[in-house]
């Protein structure tokens, strides 16, 4: 898993929901996307296995919380997001436009 998903458009124009972003993100439910490592061939019933987890403090939920809320307690742990490595980086450019770096 590299960020969690940031809704759009596509979403909506999918669903025909129009209220559907402004509902996932208020929420925040998004889900989230994956990085591929090594291509290959997906089975019809793959299985995911979790091979690590460098920093477990920060959960999907987590991070949507700092990007999609205001409250002080996810926004102190905005700094410590922007440093991660495997964080994507457009993830990290929402988040540095939301608190205005």
């Amino acid at each position: 898993v590299s960020h969690p998903r940031e809704p759009c458009g596509t979403i909506i124009k999918a669903t025909g929901i129009s209220s559907l972003v402004k509902t996932m993100t208020r929420l925040p439910v998004t889900g989230y996307m994956c990085r591929v490592i090594e291509g290959g061939v997906i089975s019809e019933n793959p299985t995911m296995e979790r091979i690590a987890n460098p920093y477990p403090q920060f959960s999907i939920r987590n991070l949507n919380l700092t990007l999609y809320t205001n409250e002080p307690e996810n926004l102190s742990r905005a700094d410590d997001l922007l440093e991660l490595p495997e964080l994507a980086s457009n993830w990290k450019d929402s988040l540095r436009k939301k608190l205005g770096y």
